[in-house]
Order: structure tokens, then sequence, then C-alpha cells
């Protein structure tokens, strides 16, 4: 029994040193992304999947199922766009269309549909049970509306909205989901003559009635902003804002 004992130790042992990697894994060619299932930072590559150990900070390489589904694309944070939502990771192609899940170690396509190829550098973001894609850059002209995904179809639809007055498609915007809205500070606006605006709009889009709604304009400290760069999420909108006085 104690040698029994002792040859178990040993097997888990090596196998845990078998799944730990060092934390100077190339990230050149590799799609990082958080997630919220896991509670932990993780990554693809053309070598596996990965999930970063605070603890000893490297990575311990995790089993996967259908990694190659995903890998269709090269892997990087400029081909996909994810978020998570109800204890999945969802990765899209950048540019719409294409539509991955990842739920515990199974890797998926979702949607039966395309590369749209038509809203590079749009906004990927969930609603409770939907993910929306908004704006982006396609056929010479920046978009200027929202898509959803229709789970019963596995495709990506249009949304309807009761505004007269749309702002302004773009790209590389700030934005943020929360409380059934959607908000949108600056961004590029470029259009098939070459031209292109770093747009200084601050807007709200609500999902549930379907309108935008007019907040003012960046705050003057950030309207010098590289958008083709700086995209963060969780956005302190009182910082952003220049508030409208009516």
């Amino acid at each position: 029994m104690k040698l029994l004992k002792i040859l178990f130790f040993i097997g888990l042992t090596t196998a845990l040193k078998a799944q730990v990697v060092s934390s100077e894994l190339p990230f050149g060619a590799s799609l990082l992304f958080k997630n919220s299932a896991n509670q932990s930072l993780e990554f693809l590559s053309d070598q596996g999947h990965f999930q970063f150990v605070y603890k000893t900070g490297l990575f311990r390489k995790l089993p996967s199922k259908g990694l190659e589904t995903i890998c269709s694309n090269p892997l990087s944070n400029t081909t996909y766009f994810y978020v998570n939502t109800f204890n999945k990771t969802y990765f899209l192609l950048n540019g719409g269309g294409e539509l991955y899940s990842l739920s515990k170690d199974q890797f998926l396509r979702e949607d039966q549909s395309f590369a749209h190829k038509n809203q590079f550098g749009g906004h990927f973001f969930s609603d409770f049970d939907k993910l929306y894609y908004y704006g982006g850059y396609g056929l010479f002209r920046s978009k200027d509306f929202f898509i959803y995904y229709n789970w019963p179809t596995s495709d990506w639809q249009i949304v309807l909205n009761d505004s007269k007055e749309i702002p302004k498609g773009r790209m590389n915007a700030l934005y943020e989901a929360r409380d059934s809205k959607i908000y949108i500070a600056g961004g590029i606006h470029a259009s098939g003559t070459d031209q292109v605006t770093y747009l200084k709009d601050v807007f709200a889009f609500d999902l549930k009635e379907k309108r935008y709604l007019n907040m003012g304009v960046l705050n003057s400290a950030l309207q010098s902003v590289d958008f083709n760069w700086f995209t963060p999420s969780l956005l302190d909108f009182g910082f952003l804002l220049i508030k409208i006085v009516s």
C-alpha cells in the first residue's frame, strides 16, 4: 500500500509538471481572453489552450475539444472579439459572421452563416441572452447599425430602431454595455474617399426601446486619444462625458 501511494504521488507530480508551461510562451500568435466561468486569464495558440495560474505566475495547459474549429482563422485579438455570458465565452470573427463558443473544455462553431467581412473594428457585446455587434467598417463605408445573433436560425439579423436621427457609423470606439443599454464614445468614421474623422460624440442605444440617446461629447482630455488601439470596456462615463446642458 505504501508503495502504491508513492507511485501515485510520483505519477501525479509528473502529470502536473507536464501541464505547467513557462510564462515566456509566445503571445504574438495567440488569442488572450478572460474566462468568467473559470475566473481566469486564458489564451489560445497553435500549441493549445492555456490558463494563467496566479500563484505560480505560469501557464497551465488545459484539456480542449474542438480547438481546431476556431483555429480555422489566425488566433489573435485582432482576428476575434469575445464576450462572456451564461458561463460561456463567445468568439466573433472580426468583420462579423462566424461565431464560436467555449464551454468547459469544448469549442463549438455556433452559427450557420459565413464570414461577413463587412464590419471590421466593430463592437461585440452581450445583453442577457442576446449577442450584439455594432458598427465597424466594410464595403467602403462605416456602418451605423446593430446586428444581433438569432439563436433559432443560427445567423445574424439587423436591429430595427425607432429613432429619426442616427449617429454616424464608426469603428474602434470606446464602449460599454449595462442595464440594457450600450454606450458608445468617439471612434473613427471612414468613407470610401479616404476621409477619416475622429468622432467626439457620445451616445447610448436603448436595447429595449430600440432608440438612440444623445449623451453629449467626449471629455476634452480624451479627444486626442488614438482610438485605433485604445478600446477598453468597463468605462467611467462620468469622466468620459461633457454632459449636455438643456
